[in-house]
C-alpha cells in the first residue's frame, strides 16, 4: 500500500500544491480591529454552485442554498414564477435537474435531508472510545493558538520567531492532556514527527492511504475542523501576499491537525483506544 500511495504522488511539489489549494478554499477572517464582511465561499468563487455544494456538504455538513421548502413556498406565492423555473432549467447543465417545470415543482415539494459531513478519524475514534476527541483537539489546539497569535494580552505568551508547526511541536511534546484523556504516547508521537510540515503531511498521506483524487478535499475538511483559527491563518496568508511575501501558517495548521488524525489512527480508532 505504501508503494502504491507514493507512486500516486509524482513529487513533494504535487502534495504541496494540494495543501495550498485546500488552504485557499478557506475564507480569511479579519481581526476585530479591521473587520470586514467576507464572502464565506471566497475560496470557491471560480467553481460551479453544484460542485461547491457537494464539497461543503462532505467537509463541513454545510448547505449552500436555502432548503427546498423555502423554494416551494416562493413557488406557491408566485415569487418564483414558471418563467423563472424555465430559465433555470435552460441554464442548468444537461442532466443535472428535472426536465420540465412540473417535475421541478414536484422536487421542490420533497425536502432533502440536511447535509452531513463525512466523519473524521477523530469522530470515528470518539464513537469507538466514548472520548470526545474532536472536542479535545479543538480545546488543545485553541489553547496553543491563542498564545501563538497573542499580541501582548496573554499572561503566558508563546515564544516568537518560530513557524506555527515548529512552535506547536515544542508545546505539544510537553502536553500530557491527550495522554490523560486516553491517547497514549501522543507527546512521543509529536516529538518523532518530521521536522517540516510538508514532510509530516507526506507521512500522514502514506499512513492513511490517501490517494491523489481525495487528498485535497480531506485537507480542506481538516482545516474546516479548526474553524476560526484556520480562517485567521488564511488572513495571514492574504496579508503576506498583499505585501509580496508568503506565509505558511495555514499549511502548518494542516500538518498539526493531520498529526492528531495519524496518532488516533495508529492507536486503533476502531475500538482499541483507551477510554
Amino acid at each position: 500500500m505504501t508503494n502504491e500511495i507514493l507512486s500516486a504522488w509524482p513529487s513533494p511539489q504535487a502534495l504541496a500544491l494540494a495543501m495550498d489549494r485546500a488552504a485557499r478554499a478557506i475564507p480569511p477572517a479579519w481581526p476585530l480591529a479591521s473587520s470586514v464582511a467576507v464572502n464565506p465561499f471566497f475560496g470557491q468563487t471560480k467553481e460551479p454552485l453544484a460542485k461547491v455544494g457537494a464539497r461543503l456538504a462532505r467537509v463541513a455538513g454545510a448547505r449552500v442554498t436555502m432548503p427546498r421548502s423555502w423554494f416551494a413556498q416562493k413557488i406557491a406565492t408566485g415569487a418564483i414564477s414558471d418563467a423563472d423555473l424555465e430559465a433555470a432549467i435552460a441554464s442548468a447543465p444537461v442532466g443535472s435537474m428535472p426536465v420540465d417545470v412540473s417535475a421541478l415543482k414536484s422536487a421542490a415539494s420533497v425536502d432533502a435531508p440536511p447535509p452531513k459531513a463525512l466523519p473524521t478519524i477523530a469522530e470515528l475514534a470518539a464513537c469507538a472510545s466514548g472520548v470526545d476527541w474532536p472536542g479535545i483537539i479543538t480545546e488543545r489546539f485553541g489553547a496553543w493558538a491563542a498564545g501563538y497569535f497573542d499580541e501582548g494580552q496573554a499572561l503566558w505568551a508563546a515564544p516568537k520567531g518560530r513557524g506555527a508547526y515548529a512552535a506547536w511541536r515544542a508545546v505539544a511534546t510537553h502536553d500530557l492532556t491527550p495522554e490523560i484523556a486516553g491517547l497514549p504516547d501522543f507527546a512521543l508521537h509529536v516529538s518523532e514527527a518530521p521536522e517540516t510540515a510538508l514532510a509530516a503531511v507526506e507521512r500522514v498521506v502514506v499512513r492513511l492511504g490517501l490517494g491523489a483524487d481525495a487528498v485535497e478535499t480531506y485537507f480542506h475538511q481538516m482545516l474546516m475542523t479548526l474553524g476560526g483559527w484556520a480562517q485567521f491563518a488564511r488572513y495571514a496568508l492574504w496579508q503576506a501576499e498583499l505585501a509580496g511575501g508568503a506565509d505558511a501558517t495555514i499549511t502548518d495548521f494542516l500538518a498539526i491537525r493531520l498529526l492528531w488524525e495519524e496518532a488516533l489512527f495508529l492507536r486503533g480508532c476502531l475500538g482499541t483506544i483507551s477510554a
